[in-house]
């Protein structure tokens, strides 16, 4: 950018282009502002949150659909056991032939081994639920039960094992927990799932010991002949049906009783249109909450009963939103709709959306549909992505996913293809400008991050339709029937405008050059200051447009060759009075769809009205309640008459009798003794062995990870049982963790956090943990968003997500996954909180609240090591606010540098701060050269390193670090400058380097402050003054003679030499006195120390005469001759310029040109010694290499004025002249 700076006696103009949301800021353009200056200093504690009435009303329909799904399970139980009854025990004649006491034996077997069964495949689906209470069923005693809950439901201390190093006080979820379902309405205590669990479990047990007791009895008995006559049979027979009729009579109660509770509240109660107006969801809400209700009915009876419960109404309209049916879509984005316009629901709906990426590309997509039929989907997707950008971290996401841009682009419509009829806004066909104000809001937006305004300039055509919208004529402005819609179209549209040319950097740049080429763009504001009298607003942002337009050269001149644009400003400007002043609505029709409704599918081509599902559904309804009904009836009439004798003699079958019983008792007691078996091996290994403790002590993961070993155990177990036996072999606790890190439950995603920071601090398991976690991208995406969690409550989950991707980002490939993350950066940045900003109290390092200081060190440690790679340097610098962040944490000031009782905390953050920026300004080419530029323009920058360098004696570390921040920024001109004009820091610099007590741990610093010396004169005649007015030449010549300092100083002395200016020639003169001390060094054979001693002789001996340069070599007592041969075999040692002394040789022939320069004897010398050829062998080996004078990385800055090959040619002529 071309910057052309007004005179030091006139006023500075300071502009906002150091925010991206100027519309904002109240603060005076004089006032220099840190990166929190004007943002609010609130913490997680500043203000008290209002618990809403319900954060999640559709909770009491899950709950409606467990309750029936139970009533309807059991019913359904009792059906088949009734089934099974009537089926072997009436028509399969089992009543006839045995005796009565075999009879009840072998009833009681049944159906105490129906119950086990029954209750030992939910035992595991209730035992899962109880999350919390894991340890307890199959692993406890009776008197683990009878000291739990179950009986003691008010122990606190109870509670505070069970619940230990968990979160207190925490925010509804949207969805039941399912070990504290209540599953009746009253009992509540008891009709948990933990202790449901512990019912079933005992229940089994005892099934299964009547069992083993009575098979064993009459196995042992052996004695199965039937005693008596017909009577006996009778009595059986009648036995037999009482039991059957009192089946049926209880199962056919309990479904009615099901249906009587599903009319009580859905009939009589109106539940739905409770929740309906709790979830406010609107008049078209039914169909939504109706659906919702089926759905998770239909789950509690199809699949497990907790299924439903996992249901939520956020999660349900994701689903709506990936159908294929325009229906099903539209209830879906309803549904988001409202959430997100809902301040009860809007901050969980947003986040959930916001991390489920497929979600936010299907809204995107549907920005894409143009079809009259899709309007109102379309219309919500934009009013969805509107409310999901408004959050940083969202908006991030919307501008990653490819194809986005073009998506928002396609809501704008341009005045000028709108017919007159929309125009003045009849929206009866398509409501064209509520799209535009969407596209506008979202970009407008998007426009608050530095890389989005990037992304819109770069997309194709969009900031020509952005400007056109910026088009307000006199009949527009000055119109007073002109609709709302159209004056807030031109405002938001200026909006987008203004925030783009107030960019920073390249990006901001590029878009004022863009913006301004645009031909109708300064002629479309001249008309809005022109005629836009009363809309105050719009003239305002228009020349702020302006303002920001002007920063680059081609603009200006574009600006005030654009007629009349300055006669409005000065118009604007000189007014005397000053005015203000400022209106929308949408609907359409829908046409029939080309596919079915499945509710209206007829199913028969006759009679089509009685056999369309929706009304089938209600056939089947009412059957099964008459069904019921009938077998009510049935079942109570032969109850009642109780006669059940069959007239006539029945033979006694025996013949197979006995064979038949022993087989049947055998078979209950081999079952039951293998499940008493497998309760055994659960005790002896779990109780007994404590398998689950050793599990945990090898697995190191602590006192907190036997929750983490059951409840792995618990699923692994479920597996086997449930699904196939080696299924649960297929688990291990790092998939574990990534299961539950995904949870909704914040207690599973502290469980899975707590798994993976101690798998990555333990050398045992961090490598392949961190490759699982790395080649995981969802998993990575996941801990990325924990980072934003500011939610005290969540503070442990932030904190080890905050730890796992420390470890995580230690390794290159995972690092540049994390910051290939859309947001990563603004996620790590937000973990930096600003030291002004906290507490006196949270300054001295009480983290009673919460923990500034550990988050402050992990946010700067990701930064550090994500720093290492080129490309996240750069992204890093394009983080909006994150390099003023960094640079406040480098602000140490005298208090804290000396005071003895300032905590590590603190010291360590103010290193690790420094650490970043030197890896920052250490960046290699256009991304380095850029983000040195911007960390030296930010103002607190040199002032807060100068506080180090003045008063952190007492921490060397610091200060070098400090310095070699210096250094590096010295790679830019501008930079050089602005660190030799701060004051103090050149003074500093020498008062380190030339210090006079010898301290070993700080001769690195010295050696430092050196180097930074060097390169802060080089080339830059205005610090090579300053340097010179701090009369250290003396001491600087002193140093050549210090063997720690003489490389560093010789460059110092060299630089002063050649860029000083004759101003102060009288004052370098006196170096030659150690002019000596130079001859001697360049004799050396160390060759860095050769080098610097060449290149300072070669300009040092220009202040001398010829007579001081005979007696400066005779005082040395090295000759001319001597130091030419010295010179010619350094040529020689050095057929090609070294990567190490890359100067050497064309500081050689500078010495060389000087000698021979009015002496012939010297020319003399040199040719004796073979120096033409030398030099032509120079001329044939030169490189790049000897063109620069610094470098950054492998490539080359400052390239010298003077080529090597000029000075060759110099050199060779002298010696060809004295012929």
């Amino acid at each position: 950018m071309n910057q052309r700076t007004s005179t030091e006696s006139q006023g500075s103009v300071h502009l906002p282009i150091h925010t991206l949301s100027p519309l904002k800021r109240n603060t005076s353009i004089f006032e220099p502002q840190t990166s929190t200056a004007n943002s609010s200093t609130q913490t997680p504690f500043s203000k008290q949150t209002q618990v809403p009435l319900s954060k999640a009303p559709e909770k009491k329909l899950t709950l409606f659909a467990l309750r029936l799904a139970i009533l309807e399970k059991a019913a359904t139980g009792l059906g088949t056991l009734g089934f099974i009854w009537a089926t072997v025990v009436l028509l399969g004649g089992f009543a006839i032939t045995i005796d009565k006491i075999d009879f009840w034996l072998v009833t009681t077997i049944l159906l105490t081994e129906s119950t086990r069964i029954f209750s030992r495949s939910h035992e595991l689906e209730w035992q899962h639920q109880a999350t919390w209470s894991l340890t307890d069923p199959g692993v406890s005693s009776f008197r683990a039960i009878r000291s739990s809950s179950l009986f003691y439901p008010q122990n606190p201390k109870c509670n505070k094992k069970i619940y230990d190093n968990t979160h207190t006080n925490k925010t509804p979820s949207r969805t039941w927990v399912s070990s504290d379902v209540p599953i009746l309405p009253y009992g509540r205590w008891v009709f948990i799932s933990s202790n449901i669990s512990k019912i079933l479990y005992w229940l089994q047990l005892g099934s299964a010991a009547v069992c083993v007791f009575i098979s064993v009895t009459r196995l042992v008995n052996h004695h199965f002949d039937v005693e008596g006559d017909l009577d006996m049979v009778k009595m059986n027979r009648k036995s037999a049906l009482s039991i059957f009729y009192g089946l049926a009579l209880a199962e056919a109660m309990l479904f009615l009783l099901e249906k009587a509770y599903w009319e009580w509240n859905v009939m009589y109660k109106k539940m739905l249109e409770q929740a309906n107006e709790d979830l406010e969801l609107g008049h078209t809400g039914m169909v939504s909450v109706r659906r919702f209700f089926y759905d998770a009915y239909s789950k509690c009876v199809n699949l497990s009963i907790f299924d439903g419960l996992k249901m939520d109404m956020v999660s349900f309209a994701m689903e709506l939103l990936n159908s294929d049916s325009s229906d099903e879509q539209l209830i879906g984005v309803r549904i988001f709709e409202r959430f997100t316009t809902n301040s009860r629901f809007s901050e969980d709906t947003l986040q959930k959306i916001g991390i489920t990426i497929s979600v936010v590309e299907r809204l995107v997509e549907m920005l894409n549909w143009k079809d009259p039929q899709e309007e109102e989907i379309r219309m919500s997707a934009g009013k969805i992505i509107v409310k999901l950008v408004g959050r940083k971290q969202n908006a991030l996401r919307v501008a990653g996913i490819p194809g986005a841009m073009e998506s928002i682009s396609s809501l704008l419509h341009d005045n000028q293809n709108l017919s007159k009829k929309e125009m003045i806004g009849d929206h009866g066909n398509y409501d064209y400008w509520s799209f535009n104000q969407l596209g506008l809001l979202i970009l407008k937006k998007l426009a608050r991050d530095h890389d989005n305004c990037g992304k819109i300039g770069n997309t194709r055509g969009l900031l020509t339709k952005i400007i056109e919208f910026t088009h307000a004529d006199e009949r527009l402005l000055k119109y007073d029937r002109v609709t709302e819609y159209q004056i807030s179209t031109v405002k938001r549209s200026l909006q987008v405008v203004k925030m783009l040319v107030s960019s920073t950097g390249v990006t901001g740049t590029q878009l004022r050059m863009e913006i301004s080429e645009l031909i109708f763009t300064i002629s479309y504001i001249r008309d809005i200051l022109k005629y836009g009298e009363n809309h105050p607003r719009l003239q305002k942002l228009g020349i702020d447009i302006l303002t920001s337009l002007a920063l680059e050269d081609d603009a200006t001149e574009r600006i005030g060759g654009t007629g009349g644009v300055l006669k409005e400003l000065f118009t604007i400007f000189l007014r005397e009075e000053i005015i203000d002043s400022q209106n929308d609505n949408t609907h359409t029709n829908k046409t029939p769809s080309r596919t079915w409704v499945s509710s209206d599918v007829p199913i028969l081509p006759y009679g089509r009205w009685v056999f369309i599902s929706s009304n089938i559904s209600k056939i089947l309804y009412w059957l099964q309640l008459g069904s019921a009904v009938v077998c009510v009836f049935i079942s109570v009439t032969r109850l009642v008459n109780h006669h059940f004798d069959v007239e006539g003699d029945l033979d006694m079958v025996k013949m197979n009798r006995k064979s038949a019983l022993s087989i049947f008792y055998g078979l209950a007691l081999a079952e039951a003794m293998l499940f008493l078996l497998e309760k055994a091996y659960w005790e002896w290994n779990v109780m007994y062995k404590k398998m689950l403790e050793q599990a945990n002590e090898d697995l190191e993961l602590g006192h907190t990870g036997m929750v983490s070993v059951r409840r792995f155990f618990y699923d692994a177990y479920s597996k086997c049982v449930n699904l196939s036996i080696f299924d649960g072999l297929k688990m291990d606790m790092v998939s574990f963790a990534m299961e539950l890190l995904n949870s909704d439950s914040s207690d599973e995603q502290l469980i899975g956090v707590r798994i993976f920071e101690r798998f990555t601090t333990n050398s045992r398991f961090s490598e392949d943990t961190l490759q699982k976690i790395g080649i995981t991208i969802s998993v990575v995406e996941r801990l990325v968003e924990m980072l934003n969690w500011k939610d005290p409550q969540e503070e442990e989950i932030r904190m080890s997500a905050g730890k796992i991707i420390v470890k995580l980002v230690g390794r290159k490939q995972n690092a540049l996954r994390v910051a290939g993350i859309p947001g990563a950066m603004e996620s790590i940045s937000s973990l930096l909180h600003d030291n002004q900003n906290l507490s006196k109290k949270e300054m001295i390092g009480d983290h009673g609240n919460y923990d500034y200081w550990s988050f402050n060190q992990l946010g700067l440690l990701i930064l550090k090591k994500l720093a290492r790679d080129h490309d996240n340097c750069g992204k890093i610098g394009n983080t909006r606010g994150l390099l003023t962040k960094i640079i406040e944490f480098t602000h140490a000031d005298e208090r804290l540098l000396k005071y003895d009782r300032v905590t590590e905390y603190q010291i360590s953050t103010v290193k690790r701060s420094l650490q970043v920026v030197k890896m920052l300004v250490s960046s290699t080419g256009v991304t380095g050269t850029q983000l040195r530029m911007e960390i030296s323009e930010l103002i607190f920058t040199i002032s807060y390193i100068r506080d180090i360098l003045k008063y952190g004696e007492s921490h060397p570390r610091l200060q070098k670090l400090g310095i070699d921040i210096l250094t590096s920024l010295a790679l830019e001109d501008d930079a050089t400058e602005r660190i030799g004009g701060t004051g103090g820091v050149l003074k500093e610099l020498f008062t380190i380097f030339l210090r006079e007590e010898i301290i070993d741990s700080q001769n690195q610093v010295r050696i430092a402050a050196g180097e930074a010396l060097g390169m802060l004169a080089f080339e830059s005649t205005r610090n090579c003054h300053r340097i010179l007015k701090l009369n250290v030449v003396k001491k600087l010549s002193d140093a050549l003679e210090s063997t720690l300092l003489r490389v560093s100083a010789a460059r110092i002395l060299r630089n002063l030499c050649i860029y000083s200016g004759t101003g102060f020639v009288e004052q370098l003169r006196t170096i030659v006195i150690a002019a000596p001390t130079v001859l001697k060094e360049i004799t050396t054979e160390d060759i860095k120390l050769q080098e610097v001693m060449v290149g300072l002789a070669a300009h040092m001996f220009k202040f001398m005469t010829y007579e001081e340069a005979n007696a400066m070599f005779t005082r040395s007592g090295i000759h001319d001759a001597d130091l030419a041969i010295t010179l010619i075999q350094i040529l020689k040692k050095n057929p090609s310029p070294p990567i190490k002394t890359p100067r050497i040789r064309r500081y050689v022939i500078e010495l060389v040109i000087w000698m021979m320069k009015d002496n012939t004897a010297n020319i003399q010398t040199f040719k004796s010694l073979g120096m033409m050829e030398e030099l032509e062998r120079v001329m044939e080996t030169t490189c790049e290499l000897e063109s620069f004078n610094i470098f950054s990385g492998a490539i080359g800055l400052s390239r010298y004025k003077i080529s090597i090959h000029s000075l060759v040619e110099t050199a060779m002529s002298l010696m060809a002249d004295e012929y």
